[in-house]
């Protein structure tokens, strides 16, 4: 300011410290006077922002108003209303001062138009007296008859009603003076931290206790509603403008953000008052910190990779750098080269994959494997690292049937236990690899040696091993050696087919309980021993097959998959005799026969020593059998019921059986392969039929009849002993 009043401005200018003299400055590369510089900038130039600017503004304030230079601030001597905003002011951290040159001037504002507390001017009250205009009322009066004021108030204390001029209350004692002053204090001291509160970007806490204060309405505390309405109007413009300036400053780090500038963009964030953060810039924050350190930490990866020449998965790496930091002209160009290089052996791999293909249609699953095992499978498509796990299963698979075999060989004989144990290893791996040559001509091999395989070689391996094996390969067996094996694994073969369909299981050679104690008369209970295995038809004949050998179909019930009924026993037995001797029966030795009746029973039982098939009730009989209560009077198709344990159907009911037996007593004791009484009358006939009860078509019911009888449920089945054993 001039002698005469006039206010002139003075640039401080540029300067920079001169060794040579401490004292003086002169113009230079650092901005701002020294005494005037806030910290951050002293320290490096790039660091200052609009904060710095404030802090130079307050550091001339505070030479203006105390005349010394800001090299050394002592509060101590500026003004008392000034402290408190000098204080924040010239804070070391640009965080904590004010951020804005509003925010400065509102706090000015506020520190230089506070008022004193009002001196207390209830203690000089008459009874009557108003507070306001000192008209002396009638003491009974509410309200001031001059200016209509109240002229009763509540206690401070215990919020009873009394007149404005007492200085006791009636009710609780409080002293209304000592209870007014403490309330001033505490109003002082809330519009305080208020002014704090607002400085310290709480805005909405500062203005809680503004409004707080506001409500107070008791003359006697004389409470400055203008000085609070300023503050309050201070704080929600310093509140307005700081969230504009948070948002302008999350917009300029978007800004940075798009010029891959991070530095930047995290200094506009962190600019922004911490309480004045929202989750939003707090997140925003927290991902560019983490784009920016991503970025640092893929270069310096790429850059040590690319030294190393470990290329191998960098394209990825490379690709997420430049969505990171730009359009750089060196990630660009790498970029390029590691996608043509790519592209390159993902086409060489696709090829590989191709020729694999081929091989391993050829069967040639190593070849394959060395084609494409060079290749890691996270780079293969889901179908190829498919392909490329199927091969190697292969390959594994290859090489233990080749230890295998190796050591079948090691004493130049593959013994029957050996071929056994390599089947089932070579079949698991032709499922695999079918076209694979050497192991199908191992297989052949195999199979050529397995069927000249004695039954004594056979019966040596352990009969568990043997169930190993697929049941096709014993056909392949001689029909003696197949008869010879062992009972466990004869009930697993499958059945034969002869020339007009009919299927036939073997049957193996056993013992059983024949008859039944509670049966009829005629049933005693002997041993039966068979010695030799037999097949037996599953089926009963049918009208179709006897038609096709002996021209006639004789049935009541006609259907050509029901069973031919209305047969002589003679009939039968031509049946079989013709059926023998059709070309291809008569070429493969077949001479087929009726049942004994001991082989029926056998054969029906299939190892049960109940009543039926299936136990001792009657209830599920309906289950396997066609008789009186299920029939409606009639034959059915065959195999349409459960079978028994051996797979044989209808041996309860549909028709009965004709056996090869004269019908007569039971022997006493045990037998061996008995075939009946020499002479007789009547023929055995065994299971019951479709007219029949639950009773008779049980496993030891008997029936007989004279040969030439013929009823339509009158029956039979066949029974085939193998070719080459004995009878």
């Amino acid at each position: 300011m001039t002698a005469d009043g006039v206010p002139k401005l003075t640039d401080f200018g540029l300067a920079k410290a001169e060794a040579a003299d401490t004292g003086m400055t002169m113009a230079g590369a650092v901005l701002g006077t020294l005494d005037f510089m806030p910290p951050e900038q002293r320290r490096d130039a790039a660091l200052a922002d609009a904060r710095s600017d404030l802090w130079s503004l307050a550091a001339t304030l505070y030479q203006m108003v105390t005349g010394e230079s800001p090299r050394v601030i002592d509060l101590d001597q500026c003004p008392e209303p000034l402290r408190r905003v000098l204080a924040q002011a010239l804070k070391s951290q640009s965080e904590a001062r004010f951020q804005t040159a509003s925010e400065f001037k509102t706090a000015l504002q506020t520190a230089l138009h506070k008022k004193s507390v009002p001196a207390l001017v209830t203690s000089d009250l008459g009874a009557g007296e108003c507070l306001q205009c000192r008209t002396v009322n009638e003491s009974h009066r509410k309200f001031c008859r001059e200016c209509g004021s109240a002229l009763r108030c509540n206690c401070l204390k215990c919020k009873h009603e009394i007149p404005v001029w007492d200085k006791v209350c009636p009710e609780c004692g409080g002293k209304q003076a000592e209870l007014v002053a403490s309330l001033q204090q505490e109003i002082a001291t809330k519009i305080a931290d208020a002014e704090q509160l607002r400085q310290d970007h709480r805005y909405q806490e500062s203005l809680q206790v503004i409004d707080q204060l506001m409500a107070i309405t008791d003359d006697r505390v004389g409470v400055d509603t203008e000085q609070l309405a300023q503050l309050k109007h201070a704080t929600q413009q310093a509140w307005d403008e700081q969230v504009a300036y948070a948002a302008a400053k999350y917009e300029e780090a978007q800004q940075h953000r798009a010029a891959f500038d991070y530095v930047s963009a995290i200094r506009a964030i962190e600019s922004i008052p911490i309480q004045m953060r929202d989750s939003k810039t707090k997140q925003y924050v927290e991902r560019l910190q983490a784009d920016h350190d991503a970025s640092v930490g893929l270069s310096a990866q790429i850059r040590t990779r690319v030294q190393e020449r470990a290329i191998d998965g960098l394209l990825p790496l490379v690709e997420r750098a430049i969505e990171l930091s730009g359009d750089r002209a060196d990630l660009l160009k790498l970029r390029n080269q590691l996608a043509e290089r790519e592209a390159r052996r993902v086409r060489e791999r696709g090829e590989a994959i191709e020729l694999a293909e081929r091989l391993l249609e050829e069967g040639k699953a190593k070849e394959g494997w060395q084609t494409v095992s060079k290749y890691k499978s996270d780079r293969l498509t889901e179908v190829q690292q498919q392909l490329l796990k199927r091969i190697e299963g292969l390959v594994v698979a290859e090489n233990s049937l080749t230890a295998l075999v190796k050591e079948a060989k090691a004493d130049g004989v593959i013994d029957p236990h050996e071929i056994v144990s390599l089947l089932p290893e070579v079949l698991k791996y032709l499922k695999m690899n079918p076209r694979h040559a050497a192991v199908k001509s191992l297989y052949h091999d195999l199979c050529g040696r397995f069927g000249r395989c004695s039954a004594e070689q056979l019966l040596a391996v352990p009969v568990q091993e043997l169930l190993t094996l697929p049941t096709d390969f014993f056909e392949t067996l001689p029909p003696e050696s197949i008869a010879k094996l062992p009972p466990a694994l004869i009930t697993k073969l499958p059945p034969i087919s002869n020339s007009i369909g009919q299927q036939l299981k073997l049957l193996p050679p056993g013992q059983f309980w024949m008859g039944d104690p509670k049966g009829d008369g005629d049933e005693t209970p002997h041993e039966v021993r068979l010695t030799r295995a037999f097949y037996m038809g599953v089926h009963e004949v049918t009208q179709e097959q006897y038609e096709r050998v002996m021209g006639t179909n004789p049935s009541n019930f006609k259907g050509a998959s029901n069973p031919v009924e209305q047969v002589y026993w003679k009939d039968a037995v031509q049946f079989c005799q013709r059926l023998s001797a059709l070309p291809e029966e008569k070429a493969a030795g077949r001479v087929y026969r009726l049942p004994t009746e001991a082989e029926w029973e056998y054969a029906c039982r299939a190892g049960s020593q109940t009543r039926y098939i299936f136990g001792d009730g009657e209830s599920d009989l309906v289950q396997h059998a066609w008789l009186d209560n299920n029939s409606d009077s009639k034959t059915h198709p065959v195999g349409k019921k459960k079978p028994n344990a051996w797979g044989l159907y209808d041996m309860h009911g549909n028709v009965w059986e004709w056996c090869s037996d004269w019908y007569g007593d039971y022997p006493s004791g045990a037998v061996c392969d008995p075939t009946g009484p020499q002479t007789g009358s009547l023929r055995v006939l065994r299971g019951g039929g479709w007219s029949s009860g639950a009773a008779r078509c049980r496993s030891a019911s008997r029936s007989w009849a004279y040969p030439s009888a013929r009823f339509n449920y009158y029956g039979f089945r066949l029974v085939l002993s193998p070719p080459g054993i004995p009878q």
